[in-house]
This record gives structure tokens, C-alpha cells and sequence, in this order.
């Protein structure tokens, strides 16, 4: 939980201020387990999807101030490495 979601979250409230001010940009990093959860990622899947929601809620809200907050979420692609 402090890495995927309280750290995000510190630091963007932190440096907010810096961000309008230059009109910045914020990209978190979450995983397919923050919107389909997996048997036995209880933590993991719950802390990535309240990352998701805490960045549309950062995006509405600093969007007005012309700060951009994206999420990118990262999957697997079923290739000969994969299996």
C-alpha cells in the first residue's frame, strides 16, 4: 500500500503547486490486477485500482490548471518468451 498507492499520492501533493506552475504532467503505473483481480492479490489489486481511481480523480481536478495526470497500465502478451 505505501508504494503503489501512498507514495503516489504524497508526491503529487507535494509537487502540485510545481506542476501547475509549469503545467506539467504525472504518469502512475499500474497493471491489468488494478481493474481484474486475481485469487490471493487482495492487496496488490486493490492498492493498483486506488491508484487508477486516485489518477482520474487528479486528472479532473488539475485539469482546469492545464496539468495532465495519465495511468499506464501494463499487461503480458502471450509470446513464445511468455510461455
Amino acid at each position: 500500500m505505501d508504494v503503489n498507492m501512498r507514495a503516489p499520492y504524497v508526491l503529487l501533493n507535494f509537487f502540485q503547486d510545481m506542476l501547475i506552475a509549469a503545467q506539467g504532467c504525472v504518469v502512475n503505473v499500474s497493471c491489468l490486477k488494478g481493474s481484474k483481480p486475481q485469487p490471493g492479490l487482495i492487496s496488490y489489486c486493490m492498492s493498483k485500482a486506488g491508484l487508477e481511481m486516485m489518477t482520474k480523480s487528479a486528472a479532473i481536478e488539475l485539469a482546469r490548471f492545464g496539468v495532465r495526470v495519465n495511468c499506464v497500465s501494463s499487461s503480458f502478451l502471450n509470446t513464445n518468451l511468455y510461455r
